[in-house]
């Protein structure tokens, strides 16, 4: 996506609501090195779409975290 139309569909759009969540710096840097890392193999995810599938995934078949 092009810098400045970042969320353009989301925003506004009554089918998506923002939200926030607190996650440990690693995890956080992970995440962005993860995303950089496959920008660079040509794949371009952002991050809140990354986020809902893996939400997604979870709430299909919820089970208890360790």
């Amino acid at each position: 996506m092009a810098k400045g139309k970042k969320n353009v569909r989301k925003r506004g759009n009554p089918d998506f609501h923002t939200s926030s969540f607190y996650v440990r710096k690693t995890v956080n840097h992970q995440f962005n090195m993860a995303l950089l890392v496959m920008a660079l193999e040509g794949h371009q995810y952002d991050r809140s779409d990354v986020l809902e599938a893996l939400m997604e995934q979870w709430a299909a078949s919820p089970c208890p975290i360790a």
